[in-house]
């Protein structure tokens, strides 16, 4: 499934709940060398399926998807009950960083804590494409005093695109104040 250009296609909804917590991204490759995520340039179709209950507790990229680079692509998937938490930064329920394409993607009653770049759907969008995406009754929580990229959908985005796309829930700071 890591292997540019596969096609993959969720046949049916999948229950991460008793999988335990995984400490990094669930669909994930690092590279030992470089010490760095190994982007996903494959094409992923969750065919309107439901991903759910997952968690995730690590340092930086916690998501379900790490890295989607800008080859790989991830479209008609639903993610509901993930409790997404990053200690570092790149943290988001959908990808830690998207330079690829994300397309009809939603999230439900979420939670994503991380101290920086950090949404929603995802933590960092660089050159990528984001559309008719939604979070829905879900919470981005900073644990950083002050200020940070955070955002119901999306923390940071440089030179994407974000196309009808919506968010309900709430945005906070680990202060207590909104963003």
């Amino acid at each position: 499934y890591w292997i540019e250009g596969v096609h993959v296609r969720l046949t049916c909804n999948l229950n991460l709940s008793g999988q335990g917590i995984y400490d990094h991204a669930v669909i994930y490759k690092f590279d030992d060398e470089e010490e760095i995520p190994v982007a996903y340039n494959a094409h992923f179709d969750g065919c309107q399926h439901t991903i759910s209950n997952v968690t995730v507790n690590g340092y930086k990229y916690c998501s379900l998807f790490g890295y989607i680079g800008e080859k790989g692509t991830v479209k008609n998937l639903i993610i509901k009950n993930a409790s997404i938490t990053g200690s570092g930064i790149l943290t988001g329920v959908v990808a830690g960083k998207v330079c690829g394409t994300l397309t009809n993607c939603a999230v439900y009653d979420s939670i994503v804590k991380a101290t920086c770049h950090l949404g929603g759907l995802i933590g960092n969008c660089y050159n990528g494409s984001i559309t008719n995406c939604t979070v829905f009754n879900s919470t981005v929580e900073s644990t950083v005093q002050g200020s940070c990229d955070m955002g119901g959908l999306v923390g940071s985005c440089y030179y994407g695109a974000i196309d009808n796309c919506s968010f309900s829930g709430q945005v906070t700071n680990s202060s207590g104040k909104y963003i």
